[in-house]
């Protein structure tokens, strides 16, 4: 076949449509990737907010249950002074019975 009857035009518009395929659906994947990572990127955002109120709920918590232990250790060691000075009575009434 002489090169003269072979036609480059046709073949080059060929690879040329096929490029043009291949960028087209290399752009449509990419598209998509872009679609689910910003569904991924929202959902993760959502999530983050709700542990966030949690964080400000626990906080919240904490610091009662902080008071209250602070104040039962107060109390705890209140009712151990004064299981000292009802053992020291004790010890003192004893000894006035023994003599």
């Amino acid at each position: 076949m002489p090169l003269t009857a072979v036609d480059v035009d046709v073949g080059v518009k060929a690879k040329f449509a096929d490029l043009v395929a291949d960028a087209g659906l290399f752009a449509l994947r990419v598209l998509l990737m872009v679609h689910a990572m910003e569904k991924k990127h929202g959902a993760l955002e959502a999530k983050y907010k709700d542990a966030a109120e949690n964080v400000e709920k626990w906080k919240y918590k904490v610091t009662g249950m902080d008071a209250r232990l602070k104040e039962a250790l107060k109390d705890k060691k209140a009712a151990e002074n004064e299981v000292e000075e009802m053992k020291e009575a004790k010890e003192v009434v004893e000894a006035e019975r023994n003599f």
